[in-house]
């Protein structure tokens, strides 16, 4: 039998292949909200009858009240770890920088609700959830109106979890569906052009013959499968669990290796886990989180809790020992109200209302938690949690360096 494919092996087909463009890079989940928006405030500028938007029935109620509540696990990380547990390790190896996105719709749902019961106008609060939660790579994607549903089958109030995890050009995402969801998934891409092929016994979906080909005449912005650029899609449909890739070697290895290391055995991701659920993250459901892995085998996380009307904002830092985080810990405490961040030329205190929480959460690897609360804006359907936005865009943009300085 052939050996696969390395990292290497693959990552070099598809630099060959890959096309960059600027919406697939990192971005706020804050900045998927101002995409909405824009659009939301057109349709009502213009006088677009009401009718355009999504209106909620009856029956779209009950199903949203139906989805099960990923408060009810015994740990908010417990939805993040089960989709790490189909991402193999060695598909991101430890000595490069590669991120990971992670959203939950049902844990922001509580949240939108309230939100919606106050907005100006009528829209569906599946529509609103699914863009707060959208990783970079399915930030195109088109929801307001059906057009999900008339691509793939599925509409935004079927998609409970979705997790990328990304070293560009290799990326995987690992969806989680609503009861039932996965099989008119499957007819919807088959009657978009997908075909299906037994690879080892199991049936995979695939488009384009070539691993990371694109192919634009195959654009459709309502396919998050890589729609914004026809680029190839291999998936697997396993009950209500969805695999992706661009490659088949990627999403082969998702599928196929049982008992091989995954990232939800990573030490590293084991310590931030730690810390999204110890006591001092506070209350509230995990709706996303972004996290970069770094070469140098440190990591930080931002987590975005929703609580019904409550929010936080976690800010969570690596350190390799108790020792580590302890020190972090103070210089966080200390550099909070006298340091400035270099893009905005302000101390951090100000870029915030209220002072934050911070503590150290033990281990080898420990981790630090900063956390600031919040409340839900009832009168803004657009607004996410600001304050796990402000927190990214710090991540982002490398802003970090005076608020850790020891």
């Amino acid at each position: 039998m052939a050996e696969p494919e390395t990292q290497q092996d693959i990552r070099a087909r598809g630099l060959y292949k890959f096309v960059a463009m600027k919406r697939s890079q990192p971005y706020t989940f804050h900045a998927v909200l101002v995409d909405v928006d824009h659009r939301l405030r057109l349709l009502l500028s213009i006088g677009i009858p009401m009718r355009v938007l999504k209106l909620v029935s009856l029956a779209s109620a009950v199903m949203l009240g139906s989805l099960a509540s990923p408060a009810q696990s015994e740990n908010r990380s417990d939805a993040f770890f089960a989709a790490l547990s189909h991402v193999p390790a060695r598909l991101f190896e430890a000595e490069e920088t590669w991120q990971i996105e992670f959203g939950d719709t049902r844990a922001v749902l509580p949240s939108v609700q309230l939100q919606v019961e106050s907005a100006p106008f009528v829209v569906d609060p599946s529509v609103v959830a699914l863009a707060r939660i959208l990783p970079g790579r399915m930030r195109f994607l088109e929801i307001l109106d059906g057009e999900m549903d008339a691509a793939i089958g599925i509409g935004p109030a079927d998609i409970e979890t979705i997790l990328t995890v990304s070293h560009l050009p290799l990326s995987v995402d690992v969806l989680s569906l609503r009861a039932g969801a996965g099989g008119r998934l499957e007819q919807g891409l088959l009657g978009a052009g997908f075909d299906r092929d037994l690879r080892g016994e199991r049936p995979f979906l695939w488009r384009g013959a070539a691993d990371f080909g694109v192919d634009f005449a195959s654009r459709d912005l309502g396919n998050p499968f890589g729609g914004d650029l026809g680029r190839s899609a291999r998936l697997l449909i396993a009950g209500d669990r969805v695999l992706h890739a661009a490659a088949w070697p990627l999403t082969e290895a998702m599928a196929g290796e049982d008992g091989a290391t995954s990232l939800a055995q990573d030490p590293l991701l084991q310590a931030m886990g730690r810390a999204l659920n110890d006591a001092g993250a506070g209350q509230g459901a995990l709706s996303f989180a972004f996290l970069f892995r770094h070469a140098d085998g440190s990591a930080v996380m931002v987590a975005d809790l929703s609580d019904g009307a409550a929010l936080s904002g976690l800010l969570i830092l690596s350190a390799p020992d108790n020792t580590g985080a302890e020190t972090l810990a103070a210089a966080l405490t200390r550099n909070w109200t006298v340091a400035e961040s270099l893009a905005r030329r302000a101390p951090y205190a100000a870029m915030f209302d209220g002072a934050p929480v911070i503590s150290v959460v033990a281990g080898s690897p420990a981790a630090v938690v900063l956390r600031i609360d919040g409340r839900v804006d009832p009168a803004d359907l657009l607004l996410g949690n600001p304050v796990a936005a402000r927190l990214l865009q710090l991540v982002l943009a490398d802003d970090l360096g005076p608020l850790v300085a020891p």
